[in-house]
């Protein structure tokens, strides 16, 4: 094995690897709405900066939005699982490898960067009447800050101590939204010299303290592991992941709903089905994630026509993705031995889905409510109802495309 290609060998395999996937990502409908949906709220977003003035908070809202950016700095190492053992004699000279891992990342995450503070500039200029020629001067501090805390969080991931990458975190996104406060606010340049002196000190004082531990392979090859399950659960909604691996967790405080299911013959697919949502963190924590932003955005929004697409929007992210389930057990071969007719399973999954869709609809139109009035609540409940019985001729579909 030559080190000095290791990298190289890596990042080629992960580029191929990423591409492999993204090709059908990109490939499927789901781009095209998402396109319409991001093409509504950012049109929705341009109206709503025209109705700001000098006293709405844009320097706190941008700071707290980018600090986040800044401070979540997950560095992608390519590291596996038998680089525990191949890789362990010669953990002291992949120096070379790390800072080649630790610009990699800098450049994805510079990418994101670039795209969140492109869409705050609107919102910098209409407030604060700056300039768009800003946003140059602001990259290229924040690209210095992100790489300060790449190597913040490098040093963290070294010592033995679990608990302290909490409190990094913290830390850093104090400082870090204190210091894009004062950078947004064109502060006298002493206060960003004293933040910047402190970023600089956290950097020194972790490096110091790391120097000559030896790499946590367990939990680098474990992170590495989460981040690459989240893009295959991403690509999983286009195609099969045979690398997919899915985590079950034991909800016993969920049971409740189980209890309305009949145990008879006809239900069998639905509890099967109703249990899979229950302890599949993939299904659960989606629907339970789509649900709060889609209510989030909802709460904020005051105009009619972008309450519904928002509505719409998220209903379909949530019946698209979740019709993955019917493929779910496919590798079991119990699955078959079910004494039970085929046409069971489809009919199951189809209402354990319009319910689920249903109650979607359902929170989002009290959220309507909450945030605008009455008959805007039962519009949205109406399309959403609308839009769920027009679904299910989708899911009819394909769900039979995939026997």
């Amino acid at each position: 094995m030559n080190k000095e290609h290791l990298w190289r060998d890596r990042f080629r395999s992960f580029n191929k690897e990423i591409r492999k996937y993204v090709q059908y990502i990109f490939n499927g409908h789901l781009l095209f709405v998402l396109l319409i949906g991001l093409g509504g709220i950012a049109y929705y977003y341009s109206e709503w900066v025209k109705t700001l003035d000098s006293s709405f908070p844009a320097e706190i809202l941008m700071a707290i939005v980018i600090g986040f950016v800044l401070t979540n700095s997950p560095i992608l190492t390519f590291f596996k699982e038998p680089d525990v053992i191949y890789l362990l004699p010669i953990e002291k000279d992949l120096k070379g490898y790390v800072n080649k891992s630790l610009l990699v990342s800098l450049m994805f995450q510079g990418y994101l960067l670039v795209m969140v503070l492109a869409a705050c500039m609107p919102l910098y200029v209409q407030v604060t009447g700056g300039a768009f020629g800003d946003f140059l001067y602001f990259i290229s501090v924040l690209l210095i800050v992100k790489y300060a805390n790449l190597k913040i969080r490098w040093n963290i991931q070294r010592l033995p101590e679990t608990s302290s990458g909490v409190i990094d975190f913290i830390v850093r996104f104090l400082v870090n939204v204190l210091f894009l406060y004062f950078l947004f606010l064109h502060a006298p340049f002493i206060y960003l010299l004293v933040l910047s002196i402190v970023i600089g000190g956290l950097w020194i004082y972790f490096e110091k303290i790391a120097s000559g531990k030896l790499l946590k392979w367990e939990r680098l090859i474990e992170l590495e592991n989460k981040r690459m399950m989240l893009f295959y659960r991403v690509a999983n909604l286009f195609t099969d992941v045979p690398k997919l691996k899915n985590k079950v967790t034991r909800r016993k405080w969920m049971d409740f709903v189980l209890h309305f299911i009949p145990s008879t013959h006809v239900e069998t697919y639905t509890y099967l089905y109703a249990r899979t949502l229950v302890r599949s963190n993939d299904y659960f924590g989606l629907t339970l994630r789509l649900s709060a932003i889609g209510s989030i955005i909802l709460f904020a929004c005051n105009v009619v026509w972008a309450k519904l697409l928002v509505v719409l929007l998220f209903l379909y992210l949530t019946g698209f993705q979740l019709l993955t389930i019917s493929v779910h057990h496919d590798m079991k071969m119990w699955l078959h031995l079910y004494p039970v007719p085929e046409t069971y399973r489809e009919q199951s999954l189809m209402k354990l889905l319009t319910i689920i869709l249903i109650g979607q609809a359902v929170i989002f139109s009290l959220f309507t409510w909450i945030a605008g009035d009455i008959v805007q609540a039962i519009i949205a409940l109406t399309a959403g109802i609308l839009f769920v019985i027009g679904f299910r001729f989708y899911m009819m579909k394909k769900i039979r495309s995939t026997k």
